[in-house]
């Protein structure tokens, strides 16, 4: 299962087709401050739907549900000059969209116990939900393929 939202541009005459993909779009391991191997796209998705002992906080789905309006509108802006580069531009912007969404705090907050957790690897408040090593928020990316 993927972490990934399709935008799709249909007020568009040309090109035929323009999908732009914005999530986790490649599966990594990652090393956790615990040492254990962790597949970033297993990450994403235990918190993305709230899989076994996780809170649900969607950083893709919300984040498409709040910012859709927007991505299109400057899609449609940024095709006007160029529909292939401007559905990359677009589909990365959206990408950054979706990290500064997450960097401003995801509901709900963090339990008592995650904050101990990471008061004790000396990380300090403002605790940001989906935030500790920034692995998973620098793995929101974004592509386009434009079909004529």
């Amino acid at each position: 299962m993927s972490s990934t939202v399709r935008v799709k541009v249909n007020k568009l005459k040309w090109p035929k087709r323009v999908t732009m993909r914005v999530g986790i779009l490649q599966d990594t391991q990652h090393s956790t401050p615990d040492g254990e191997s962790i597949s970033i796209m297993g990450l994403a998705e235990t918190h993305e739907f709230g899989l076994g002992t996780a809170f649900e906080r969607s950083f893709i789905r919300a984040g498409y549900d709040e910012l859709h309006e927007q991505i299109e509108a400057i899609a449609l802006q940024q095709m006007q000059i160029d529909p292939v580069l401007g559905a990359e531009r677009t589909a990365v912007k959206a990408a950054a969209m979706f990290q500064n969404r997450m960097s401003d705090g995801l509901e709900p907050d963090l339990t008592e116990q995650t904050k101990q957790r990471k008061e004790k690897r000396n990380i300090h408040p403002p605790y940001k939900p989906l935030i500790e090593t920034g692995v998973l928020k620098s793995a929101i990316a974004g592509d386009a393929e434009v079909v004529w």
